[in-house]
């Protein structure tokens, strides 16, 4: 089974008892591994792909959310994983690799993290302002994408802007 490539929705695709759980990045959703999920799973691998809270939904849900929220629903996407497999790997893009990190430090016994472009830095100015926005604006405009892959775009499930409160929670996860 492939999951739609532009479905925001999480997937969970049974393969093997080596499985791996891949944790989008801040305002994406599941599709970001809409062709690596696949992938995997064609070569024997449980993949398991969540949703996070507030993601693919509206930015005013991911609003309500806090970093908190994000770490624990994918702790709880790896313990039901844990039950089916006997090897697991976390894998996590951008915010996903901050969460894969700290799923790490809880579970010793992961067989390892896979971070893709790991969050370790912002370059938007406006992150150093985000604290004061967020009571000023519930949303500010990403800048325009730049999809080196012109196919990129059409699997990509997720927002156009960044909502405020969370892009200040993300920051918060970062440090």
């Amino acid at each position: 089974m492939r999951p739609p490539t532009s479905n925001p929705a999480a997937f969970y695709l049974t393969g093997g008892e080596v499985g791996i759980l891949l944790i989008h990045g801040f305002t994406g959703s599941a599709s970001e591994f809409a062709l690596l999920g696949p992938y995997l799973h064609e070569r024997g691998l449980t993949v398991a792909a969540p949703l996070l809270p507030g993601h693919g939904t509206t930015p005013a849900d991911l609003n309500q959310t806090r970093r908190q929220d994000w770490v624990d629903h994918a702790e709880q996407a790896l313990l039901d994983l844990q039950t089916d497999c006997r090897v697991v790997f976390v894998a996590g893009l951008s915010m996903g690799a901050l969460i894969a990190f700290a799923l790490a430090t809880r579970h010793p016994e992961l067989a390892g993290v896979i971070a893709y472009g790991p969050a370790t830095a912002v370059t938007d100015p406006r992150a150093n302002f985000v604290a004061i926005l967020k009571f000023l604006t519930a949303t500010i405009a990403k800048p325009a994408d730049v999809w080196h892959d012109p196919t990129a775009a059409d699997r990509f499930s997720g927002y156009s802007v960044y909502p405020t409160a969370a892009a200040h929670e993300f920051l918060k996860l970062m440090r």
